[in-house]
């Protein structure tokens, strides 16, 4: 027993350092590039993230820039970093743009995602980022005047999977800072909508009506835009949990009476029995798709803690409850 404890000690750390909380995802923002005498005077940033409330689901996001050349005809390079950037359009007045993926060797200028976002129980937690750069590189052939440039994508956000809260949370990080190479930038309009029933919080005051956010600024308001999006929501299982084990429990006690291997087997099945019961009950209450792992994790381990707690206590009371029955039925009625 003692030497099983051990082992016992050393495997639960282990399992529950089995996957990280935080789940890596694509950092986007604003092109890079030869900018110098293009100014932005309106850009429309609309981010799609209804999808998220599936599995795997991705985000999408398209911006409309109202530029103005005020120079004679350019044909910049212009660049959208990411490394998975998928179903990409660009469109230059109405018309389709030949893009074409490429590999970023180094981090271009202004290119710095934050290390930490909010987090939606109101204090900020880690934002990580997958390894790597790639983009999206295209020439626009810019005439003198005013030109409306289209880019529409789908990028996948990071998450953290909190081990005390039920659901996870989503993390995108839009980054504005690039755009700091315009020759000057106007208003910028943003528009969100989120899954429903989704809870949100963000570095920037944006409005919310239903599941739409709103939000307009003259001129860059941060370097960034993060937003968090998930689902709150409490758990109920330790109460159906242990009801459910208590209840095995004393039925397995009644069961084993005083032998101790009899005791400690019947504990372990019953109490498990019980403990399993009461989880799925529980479970019916959750949205599947977006729970934790690593809550998801904590509530097994707590499973079987306390499954080793009622073969313990019934290797220890089922003795006692046998002879109590034992001296009542030995007294003289």
């Amino acid at each position: 027993m003692r030497t099983f404890l051990l082992l016992l000690c050393l495997v639960l750390p282990a399992a529950a350092n089995m996957a990280s909380p935080w789940q890596r995802g694509d950092a986007v923002g604003e092109p890079v590039g030869a900018l110098a005498d293009l100014h932005v005077r309106h850009e429309r940033l609309t981010l799609d993230l209804t999808s998220l409330s599936q599995r795997n689901g991705r985000a999408h996001i398209t911006a409309v820039y109202e530029i103005e050349n005020t120079a004679g005809p350019k044909s910049p390079e212009l660049l959208f970093v990411s490394l998975a950037l998928d179903k990409c359009q660009v469109s230059l007045d109405g018309q389709p743009l030949q893009a074409e993926r490429v590999e970023v060797n180094e981090a271009p200028p202004n290119w710095s995602p934050p290390e930490r976002v909010p987090s939606l129980d109101g204090e900020t937690t880690n934002s990580v980022y997958e390894d790597g750069l790639g983009g999206l590189r295209f020439r626009p052939q810019l005439t003198p005047g005013k030109h409306q440039l289209e880019v529409s994508y789908e990028c996948l956000p990071g998450a953290y999977h909190p081990t005390d809260r039920v659901y996870r949370e989503h993390q995108l990080v839009y980054l504005l800072s690039p755009a700091k190479a315009w020759a000057s930038f106007g208003t910028l309009e943003i528009a969100v909508s989120l899954p429903a029933g989704f809870e949100q919080t963000s570095n920037l005051k944006l409005e919310r009506q239903g599941d739409q956010l709103t939000g307009k600024f003259e001129g860059l308001p941060a370097d960034y835009l993060a937003l968090t999006v998930g689902k709150l929501g409490s758990d109920p299982t330790p109460v159906y949990r242990w009801v459910g084990g208590l209840l095995g429990l004393a039925l397995a006690i009644l069961v084993a009476g005083p032998r101790p291997l009899l005791a400690l087997l019947t504990g372990c099945i019953f109490t498990g029995v019980g403990v399993a019961s009461g989880s799925a009950i529980a479970s019916g209450t959750f949205d599947l798709e977006q729970i934790s792992r690593s809550f998801s994790y904590g509530r097994m381990l707590g499973g079987l803690a306390e499954v080793l707690l009622g073969a313990l206590i019934g290797l220890v009371v089922a003795p006692v409850v046998a002879w109590l029955r034992k001296r009542r039925s030995s007294q003289p009625g």
